[in-house]
């Protein structure tokens, strides 16, 4: 499948259709059938071999982290980003308490 990625849903499909057939081989066709999975799936051969290992089962995803801070703080934060002309993160961070402060002078911060 040249130029075409598989989805993670179709990759699992594959993949255990492949356990069977993988753990009936001999050595030298187990080699043959890794070349075929890497090519079909673009994965490293060393982690096709630990998914053979055992039946390939996707693991559900982690639970997504809750907000830290409230809509006003982050209103406050995107307001400053874009006076500062969306600078990146690490030079964004010592300027939000000046900025802070400013605006809070300016009175366009009330809730700081």
């Amino acid at each position: 499948m040249p130029n075409q990625r598989v989805n993670i849903e179709e990759r699992y499909v594959y993949l255990n259709i492949q356990y069977d057939r993988y753990h009936r081989a001999d050595r030298q066709t187990k080699g043959e059938i890794l070349t075929e999975m890497v090519a079909v799936t673009g994965m490293h051969r060393k982690a096709l071999i630990r998914l053979m290992s055992s039946p390939p089962d996707r693991r559900p995803r982690r639970k997504a982290r809750s907000r830290v801070y409230g809509a006003e703080v982050e209103q406050l934060v995107r307001l400053i980003d874009r006076a500062l002309d969306h600078p990146c993160r690490e030079r964004l961070k010592p300027m939000l308490p000046y900025m802070a402060d400013h605006l809070q002078a300016l009175g366009l911060a009330d809730f700081v």
